[in-house]
């Protein structure tokens, strides 16, 4: 349809979203360190410091969808 695949995922051929294992165990993470309550700058640096380039307001974007995904 358009716009930014979400984090965690990639565009299949045919135009799906599929999982990708080692984002979707990031954000698994994220959401961990959340419920320990970490802040979001804190999170962010952590998925930094594994190498994944992310902001804190991105991470806020990621636990909103995957709360949302939860229900």
């Amino acid at each position: 349809m358009g716009g930014k695949t979400p984090f965690g995922y990639v565009v299949s051929p045919d135009g799906r979203l599929v999982e990708v294992p080692e984002q979707q165990r990031a954000i698994r993470e994220m959401v961990h360190l959340k419920e320990q309550g970490k802040a979001l700058r804190a999170i962010a640096e952590s998925m930094k410091a594994q190498g994944y380039r992310i902001s804190h307001v991105a991470v806020k974007d990621i636990l909103n969808r995957a709360r949302l995904q939860s229900r």
